[in-house]
């Protein structure tokens, strides 16, 4: 018992850890981005800028429907495209743009 309770911990420390980062297009490499997402980080800011998103400006970041979480353009566009981009797991997602499961799919 006391075991489950430290890998508990554990898990909950790993993952506040995680969430406390942010996602920036800038940090992935080229290849990367155009083997992940199947559009080039110039692309992705192009596409991002062309979409009309329903925003509400807080410092330069849109807040999504519900207003609860909070992505910039780029970020939704880039969890967008890669939602399309590959079947991947809402873990996968988690862990590539430091968002909640919730997080990710509200963006989507």
């Amino acid at each position: 018992y006391r075991q489950r309770l430290r890998e508990i911990e554990r898990a909950k420390a790993l993952r506040k850890a995680l969430l406390s980062k942010r996602f920036s297009l800038d940090d992935n490499e080229a290849y990367d981005v155009v083997s992940q997402l199947r559009f080039s980080k110039q692309d992705i800011r192009r596409i991002a800028s062309a979409i009309k998103w329903r925003e509400v400006a807080v410092l330069g970041e849109f807040r999504t429907q519900r207003r609860r979480y909070i992505a910039s353009k780029v970020e939704a566009t880039c969890v967008f495209l890669s939602r399309l981009a590959k079947p991947m797991s809402n873990e996968d997602l988690e862990t590539r743009f430091f968002q909640s499961n919730s997080a990710v799919n509200e963006i989507f």
